[in-house]
């Protein structure tokens, strides 16, 4: 049976808040907080108490920890009893009330006494939910203190300036990537999801390292540009494989088959005579088919001769691909909807990219530096 919070809340009469992934509350006489993991399946236990003989205790947990399944990465420090606890697979709620009954004993065993996270104070301490992430213990003077420090941090976060240098660097370095994914990707002939969200991350990373702080105008340009990388680097990858398709394989079969540019360019102007002046019986006589067969492959010897001639760079082929794609020639590998298919998946990729992640980014900068009073 899979974890549902709603039946573990009712198990251990913890409040549960819902858009942190966090459960907090008093369980065995001890004020804890659980922060939960859904996609690997743990738990970031904390406990807020006092111990008499604090590096006695500490150095003990390690000890401690490898008597017990599923519980890892003790330790403790400033008054903070803190764990992972895994509950994967089946039974996850059974396993994860032994281990909170485990570590709670613990605490009972040593006589951990619950306090204020900070100074230690156990006459007095109420739960605060700590920028969204945690619910620690804290008596009225220590949150006092901790929301005039994050009051002091806004200030001067928000007084930074954005290093527009820094942005557009942070942006040109996940087009980059983005177009590097997207070109690799289709020389090995795939069509992969991540390419425009690994970009997007990687933009608005290093957005974050080099330009400062990320806005949601600075975002929005960083998703513009990418959204423009992956309209382009399809059509930058069709015009290169189209040049080196028509330079060496198709010039050369129609060269060895003895179509020169030359020659077919002389044969079309005397088709185009004989369409001119012959009567329908004549072209048949001496073509032996009819006008429409015969004008339907002058128009194929022309985009032959259009294809050796003009179509050999990728440069070419890039700045005319429309054309290209219409050509009847091209109709028979269908290469306007293959690039219409990889266009939209790239694009697509960057959109829901920028959805996973920008209103994360946002999200978290919003919420850095805030304390309040859980009731």
């Amino acid at each position: 049976m899979g974890f549902k919070p709603e039946a573990f809340c009712e198990a251990t009469e913890l409040h549960y808040e819902k858009s942190s992934s966090l459960f907090w509350g008093n369980y065995n006489g001890y004020p804890i907080c659980l922060e939960y993991n859904s996609q690997r399946s743990f738990f970031t236990f904390f406990l807020c108490a006092s111990v008499s003989d604090s590096e006695g205790f500490a150095a003990m947990l390690k000890e401690w920890e490898r008597s017990q399944s599923g519980i890892s990465q003790c330790r403790y420090e400033r008054n903070l009893l803190q764990s992972v606890i895994v509950i994967p697979g089946r039974d996850s709620q059974e396993k994860a009330l032994a281990s909170l009954d485990a570590l709670t004993a613990l605490a009972h065993e040593h006589s951990m006494v619950p306090c204020c996270a900070t100074c230690g104070n156990t006459s007095y301490y109420a739960p605060h939910m700590v920028n969204e992430s945690l619910v620690l213990q804290l008596c009225d003077s220590c949150a006092a203190k901790t929301e005039e420090s994050f009051s002091q941090s806004r200030a001067e976060e928000n007084a930074v300036k954005i290093n527009w240098g820094g942005i557009i660097l942070g942006i040109l370095l996940g087009a980059a990537a983005l177009f590097a994914l997207t070109w690799l990707l289709s020389e090995l002939g795939v069509l992969h999801f991540l390419s425009g969200y690994i970009g997007m991350v990687i933009a608005l990373v290093a957005m974050k390292k080099f330009g400062r702080k990320v806005t949601v105008p600075t975002a929005i340009l960083a998703t513009v540009i990418c959204l423009a990388v992956a309209f382009i680097t399809p059509r930058f990858t069709m015009a290169k494989d189209l040049a080196e398709f028509v330079r060496d394989d198709y010039a050369a079969d129609m060269r060895a088959d003895g179509y020169s540019i030359t020659e077919l360019n002389e044969y079309i102007m005397t088709i185009d005579q004989s369409l001119e002046t012959m009567t329908d019986a004549e072209i048949s006589e001496i073509f032996d088919c009819t006008r429409a067969s015969l004008q339907k492959d002058r128009n194929t010897l022309y985009e032959a001769m259009i294809l050796m001639k003009d179509y050999t760079t990728t440069k070419q082929c890039f700045v005319h691909l429309d054309d290209l794609c219409e050509m009847e020639i091209m109709q028979d590998v269908d290469v306007k909807g293959e690039l219409i298919k990889e266009i939209l998946w790239g694009m697509l990729s960057v959109a829901v990219g920028a959805c996973l992640t920008i209103p994360g980014i946002i999200r978290n900068g919003k919420m850095r530096y805030r304390i309040r009073r859980m009731v």
